[in-house]
């Protein structure tokens, strides 16, 4: 009986020591997603192939605050320059794909007054670049 019992105290204590383990794991797993997402794969060159657009522009009509409606904001054009570069796109998709700069921002949308900004730089990080965040207030057209 005395044996039996200490068979099954090694058998509980294997069971834990294997749930102890499996949850190091997951928690080690857990944290590299942690450092991967934040930047840490850069400092020891294991970059992340991917495409990053340089200038990312929030239009908001400068009357009531509220971003412009889908129908609006996809017909409204995205247009950065730097120097003899310049590129046109989408206001929702963002412009200057993968490439450093200080640009000047112009947002052309329908029924509103064309809006234009200048010196915006995105951030050079090891791997890519971090895109620049514009906040563009429009204002209606009276």
């Amino acid at each position: 009986m005395l044996m039996s019992m200490l068979d099954e105290g090694n058998r509980m204590r294997r069971r834990y020591v294997a749930l102890l383990l499996l949850l190091i794991a997951a928690c080690l797993l857990y944290t590299s997603r942690y450092y991967i997402l934040n930047g840490w794969h850069e400092r020891f060159g294991a970059c992340a192939v991917g495409s990053y657009v340089a200038v990312q522009v929030e239009a908001i009509d400068a009357q009531t605050g509220h971003s412009l409606s889908f129908d609006v904001a996809r017909r409204s054009t995205l247009i950065v320059r730097d120097g003899a570069y310049a590129d046109t796109a989408r206001l929702l998709a963002g412009a200057a794909p993968d490439r450093m700069g200080t640009y000047e921002v112009v947002v052309r949308a329908p029924g509103y007054q064309e809006w234009r900004t200048s010196g915006v730089r995105p951030a050079r990080r090891v791997c890519y670049i971090k895109t620049a965040a514009v906040r563009a207030e429009l204002q209606p057209i009276q």
